[in-house]
């Protein structure tokens, strides 16, 4: 809303509901001093609002050419802590109003400097709580001595010349005293570090001191004790004498559930340890439903990673005696089209700074109705790429062998190659369990019998992770055993044709043809079949896109075919 008074230079503008702060109640009355020679806009007695925290800013911004420059202060209005905390969803939205507060808060802040493409302006954030505290009438514990000394400061804009210090955080959470630090300087060139956190949360003592929405159960102990000091140049140098890293987290019996999931998740055990080469996952066990997962693990250069964006270097052993992957899917058949298409997959975008090897043994897999058994096979990241290797499991009364490699180089037009081997599928149940087999090959719905396929093949992707159809290419052979086709609509109209009603059952010996894919078609070579002790060959082609173009040659004795059918022939005689 604008309202423009007499003198153009005194405008007031008051918004409400900020789009882009979507978790926090907003409101931000602004009147300004607008100087349209210069350009210059001078702000005056204004107020913003993030639910019970108010912020004044003060200053000017001008744009006398393609540069920003702006000299702007802020500050919390009110002093009280529980303005402060009206910040933190889960507090806010649980009868705020009549929660029990005290203890004081100080918020101020700078931005000054220049603006445009090559530098940025300085900035400055103060952030000091005295002896907060806070409690639900209804709860019968409460967060005490709550100290927060924090400063971040940036004197000229330039990145390397920020200075985060956390001078100051304890909280006591039920009696449970946490503390951290944190100080780094020289974030860009050589990261200065010296921080620690160490403390004990019980997640069971939460519910007495925040409301938790009905049905939710949450319990378990969260153990820190970590510190880390020393520059980043004595790890990449590998001089890990000069950088100290070491401690632990250690989750034990978290157990978590809410009216909307599917199914609680308990964790009875995750330790990780600390060092300044590694992060080692010592030990993990987890259940969701009908899954469970044990890993161990180690991961190298965590640190560079998470503070400069190197790439982080791990492997992971992964064992599972059953993981039910319809528990972690939606199951909402009602939901329209239009949301199923919203939700659809996207372009996966793998991190280029992940270096990272998974070992998975697990004894059953269910996805949707396949049920897979005795998985094994590793999974590579490395170099903005997924690579599956060796991946061998049962299914469909017989086994199958994946290898391939999904790209994401390019990522306007990722690829995928895959080498397939599956041994002894059974027909009726891939068409039972997979319909789009049986859509791209109405045949099999008629067929009984088993089949192996060796195949690669490779192409592109488009933009929901499906395949562009045309850019398919690859080849394979495929092995049948002998198989029994019956009442397949076609050959039914053959059999009528021909007066020859033993084509409404074939038995087909077995039979091995080649095939090349090109261009996303099958091309078939001839090859050579009996049907119903009948020599023949069948050649031709058959498009991903469900189009068909075969050409079938059979050698009839006279004697196979019905009477009206051999009158005919003699006619012709």
């Amino acid at each position: 809303e604008l309202d423009t008074h007499t003198d153009v230079n005194s405008t007031t503008m008051s918004y409400e509901k900020i789009p882009y702060i979507s978790s926090a109640k907003t409101s931000i009355e602004a009147k300004l001093n607008m100087d349209m020679k210069n350009f210059k806009f001078t702000f005056l007695e204004n107020k913003i609002n993030l639910n019970a925290l108010e912020i004044g800013l003060n200053g000017w911004v001008a744009m006398p050419d393609t540069n920003i420059d702006m000299e702007l202060d802020f500050s919390a209005a009110k002093s009280e802590f529980k303005n402060f905390i009206s910040m933190i969803p889960a507090l806010y939205s649980k009868d705020f109003e009549s929660l029990k507060s005290s203890g004081t808060m100080a918020l101020s802040g700078f931005i000054k400097g220049r603006y445009n493409a090559l530098s940025m302006p300085g900035f400055g954030l103060s952030l000091k709580i005295d002896n907060g505290m806070f409690q639900y009438p209804s709860l019968p514990s409460a967060v005490n001595n709550v100290f927060v000394d924090l400063n971040i400061k940036n004197p000229d804009g330039i990145p390397d010349h920020t200075i985060i210090d956390l001078k100051k955080m304890h909280v006591e959470m039920a009696g449970a005293p946490f503390d951290a630090k944190l100080l780094l300087k020289t974030p860009v060139s050589d990261p200065d570090l010296d921080a620690f956190v160490k403390g004990t949360i019980d997640l069971t003592a939460v519910q007495k001191f925040v409301p938790l929405d009905a049905g939710t159960k949450l319990t378990g102990i969260i153990t820190a004790d970590l510190s880390a000091k020393g520059r980043m140049s004595a790890i990449e140098k590998q001089n890990f004498d000069q950088f100290n890293a070491s401690g632990g987290l250690v989750v034990k019996g978290l157990e978590y559930s809410s009216a909307e999931m599917k199914s609680p998740f308990s964790m009875s055990i995750m330790d990780l340890s600390f060092n300044p080469k590694n992060v080692n996952l010592n030990a993990f066990q987890a259940k969701s439903g009908k899954s469970d997962f044990q890993a161990k693990g180690s991961m190298e250069n965590f640190i560079p990673y998470a503070l400069k964006g190197e790439t982080i270097k791990g492997s992971i052993t992964l064992q599972s005696t059953k993981i039910d992957m319809n528990d972690f899917m939606s199951d909402d058949a009602s939901a329209p089209s239009a949301t199923a298409d919203t939700a659809a997959m996207t372009v996966i975008d793998v991190p280029a700074n992940i270096d990272f090897t998974m070992a998975a043994t697990i004894g059953t897999l269910i996805y949707d109705d396949i049920n897979m058994f005795n998985v094994k096979g590793n999974i590579l990241v490395k170099g903005k790429e997924i690579n599956m290797q060796n991946l061998g499991m049962q299914l469909l009364d017989g086994s199958m062998n994946i290898s391939g490699k999904y790209s994401s180089v390019n990522i306007e037009k990722p690829t995928f190659t895959m080498d397939l081997g599956i041994r002894e599928f059974d027909i009726a149940k891939t068409v039972n369990t997979m319909p789009t087999v049986g859509k791209m090959a109405p045949l099999a719905k008629s067929c009984t019998g088993k089949y192996s396929v060796n195949m690669q093949i490779n192409g592109d992707l488009d933009k929901s992770m499906s395949p562009v159809l045309a850019s398919l290419n690859g080849g394979g052979k495929l092995n049948t055993s002998s198989i029994n086709v019956q009442n397949f609509p076609a050959f039914s109209k053959i059999a009528d044709v021909l007066k020859m009603p033993s084509w409404k059952s074939l038995d087909i010996p077995s039979v091995n043809p080649s095939f090349k894919i090109v261009n996303g078609r099958v091309y078939v070579d001839p090859t050579e079949i009996k049907v119903n002790g009948m020599k023949g060959t069948v050649a031709g082609s058959n498009g991903f896109d469900q189009s068909i173009d075969y050409t079938m040659a059979m050698e009839i004795p006279r004697a196979m075919f019905g009477g009206a059918a051999n009158s005919v022939l003699n006619n012709l005689v």
